[in-house]
């Protein structure tokens, strides 16, 4: 069928024209597009671009565009005058009947308007082409030519018409589409449309962390806004990506991702990322020794660590007595001693490795993740305090068996790895536990599990005169997240001093681990306030009460979902045996029988055996 126009129904026939043919007779092989929406109140949308020489090989003094504007359901747009901003010129203007326009520009920027009869609010696309690119692989050739001229007096709906060859968009492929391919010959570009090639990679659905990866066309602007209004800009490098790290909020959070060149293209898209909700960003540091001393115990007088499977004080009711008030518990260690044979079992030495399974017990027997685990790793080390290397490896061991048993009873119990705690305080032993981090990182992600350090040195991060600042940056770009301790300097100068002192060194820490490491997860590891005794913060003892431990942890909690940083109280439950009553005589008054240490817990236990109850401080 011969395409024709009947002018007695050119009404008619226009309409026809842009509603059912638009598509064929305005096909081009567009190297760049530019989407956008038609602003409110307005029926007509300025477009910008930029012609550059880095982007465009100019074999002739000027390049030849074809321009397409389609609005909604593939309406045509009329295209406006295209204008030379800032002393860039144009060599003519050619608006074909079928809304493209052709045009001849040279380096610099331009604009246009574009114009439709529908309502303000709908959204548009414009596509430009090489006049002459027939097969689209962005340079007018030879071939290009030879295909033309071998469709020449071809017209719509006939055999051998290509659409891309009817530049000026006649209806038919003739002598005029030859001349503008003439003078277009030999041009070239290495520009192609902007696709927001866009993937989500996180450890698991309950991570906050999320890594954005956008690949594409080196050079490619990518601006990323967060559903609270947070934009982040970054750039594609050579690799051909570019990587945001996001902390996205419990539940569904809204990501628009832009793509932009300098050319002037425009590409957005919007992402839904589902997390799994958190009970709270508060949990608590946790250590099952919980009993109290025996009256009149000689030395050593220690607690019988391993004695809590069964009986009121088992490591069970520890965790069900806290698992329905806190979202996370972090521990110290595995359970694991100097004192055992190697070759012991993970699961026979100390309590502590009990925790993580029965924390998976109760997930299973609740039909949810309720209680997750940051699993602790304590240094194992010799007088001298140097990691023994046979010992630690059983530790490091013991926690990934941990974590194996209690995740395959139920899947993402244990979350993270805490490598040592509070070792960190010296070159020496900070390069000791990055080694630590490096052997075991991959085998920890592979897992599902993130690796970090807890400790109360990581302050050194905001002085540039630290002696170990290298190698603390180091740790920095190595670690998954830091758990940083920190307590109120001056207990008696009150709460609300307490606050801000945490909020700032919080603050001033982050600024400068994220500046090294953006994917890093910064933590507060332990904070707390104890219910009575002589504190390393108030050696006089007189702020050490109930009242105020209560206040501090509802200070802490309303702080940590204001900021949304995972805190951990310290600690679940007092444990007396840190207040020793059998000190030595370099034993701090702290930690002497009349020490605040066995007093920072939430809930106590009332007897040195497996016949007494658990006792809350304040109702919870």
């Amino acid at each position: 069928m011969k395409f024709r126009i009947d002018r007695r129904r050119k009404l008619q026939n226009r309409l026809f024209v842009e509603d059912c043919e638009s598509r064929s007779l305005l096909a081009s092989n567009a190297f760049a597009v530019v989407e956008g929406v038609m602003p409110e109140g307005a029926k007509t949308a300025e477009v910008r671009f930029h012609v550059d020489p880095g982007d465009f090989d100019l074999a002739r003094h000027a390049l030849g565009f074809v321009i397409k504007a389609t609005g909604e359901n593939g309406q045509i747009l009329k295209i406006g005058r295209v204008s030379g901003l800032d002393g860039a010129r144009t060599a003519g203007q050619q608006n074909t009947r079928f809304g493209s326009s052709i045009v001849k520009v040279g380096e610099g920027d331009y604009s246009f308007q574009i114009r439709t009869n529908a309502v303000s609010g709908q959204t548009y696309r414009v596509e430009f082409s090489l006049a002459g690119d027939v097969d689209g692989d962005g340079d007018v050739d030879q071939g290009d030519f030879d295909q033309t001229r071998g469709s020449y007096g071809s017209r719509f709906g006939t055999t051998g018409y290509v659409a891309t060859a009817d530049i000026n968009g006649s209806g038919g492929i003739g002598h005029a589409d030859l001349a503008l391919l003439r003078s277009n010959l030999g041009n070239s570009t290495s520009l192609k449309p902007l696709v927001n090639a866009t993937d989500f990679d996180r450890l698991d659905d309950t991570s906050r962390l999320v890594t954005l990866n956008t690949t594409g066309m080196a050079g490619t602007n990518v601006a990323v806004r967060e559903s609270d209004g947070t934009t982040t800009n970054g750039v594609i490098g050579e690799d051909g990506l570019a990587s945001f790290y996001l902390f996205v909020e419990p539940g569904q959070s809204g990501v628009q991702v832009t793509s932009s060149d300098r050319f002037g293209q425009s590409v957005s898209t919007s992402h839904t990322i589902v997390t799994d909700a958190v009970a709270s960003y508060i949990g608590v540091g946790f250590e099952p020794y919980v009993k109290q001393w025996t009256p009149g115990a000689t030395p050593p007088a220690t607690p019988p660590w391993n004695s809590y499977e069964t009986g009121n004080a088992s490591v069970g009711n520890q965790v069900n007595l806290v698992a329905p008030h806190f979202g996370f518990v972090s521990t110290y260690s595995t359970g694991y001693a100097g004192y055992y044979p190697s070759g012991t079992p993970w699961n026979k030495v100390d309590s502590n490795w009990m925790v993580a399974s029965e924390a998976a017990k109760y997930n299973k027997a609740n039909n949810g993740l309720k209680l997750t685990v940051n699993q602790g790793i304590y240094q194992q080390t010799d007088a001298a305090g140097n990691i023994v290397a046979d010992r630690m490896n059983i530790e490091i061991q013991n926690a990934f068996s941990i974590a194996a048993d209690a995740n395959a009873t139920y899947s993402g119990t244990v979350k993270k790895l805490v490598f040592t705690n509070e070792y960190v305080t010296n070159a020496a032993t900070t390069n000791a536990v990055n080694q630590l981090i490096t052997a075991n990182k991959a085998a920890a992600n592979a897992k599902g599990m993130k690796v970090g350090v807890r400790s109360q040195t990581f302050g050194q991060l905001t002085n540039p005169n630290s002696p170990y600042l290298a190698e603390m940056q180091a740790l920095i770009k190595n670690v998954d997240f830091i758990m940083l301790n920190i307590y109120p300097s001056d207990a008696t100068k009150g709460i609300p001093t307490a606050i801000a002192e945490l909020d700032a060194q919080y603050t001033a820490i982050k600024n400068a681990a994220v500046a090294l490491n953006p994917k890093i997860e910064v933590m507060i590891g332990e904070t707390g306030w104890p219910s009575q005794g002589l504190s390393f913060n108030d050696t006089s003892g007189a702020s050490s009460t109930v009242a105020n431990e209560k206040a501090y942890f509802d200070a802490v909690k309303a702080w940590a979902t204001n900021k949304k940083v995972e805190t951990s109280f310290f600690e679940a439950i007092d444990e007396p045996w840190k207040s020793n009553q059998n000190p030595g005589p370099d034993t701090p008054v702290w930690q002497g029988p009349n020490g605040a240490e066995g007093h920072f817990g939430i809930w106590t236990y009332t007897t040195a055996d497996n016949n007494g109850s658990f006792v809350a401080k304040w109702a919870l």
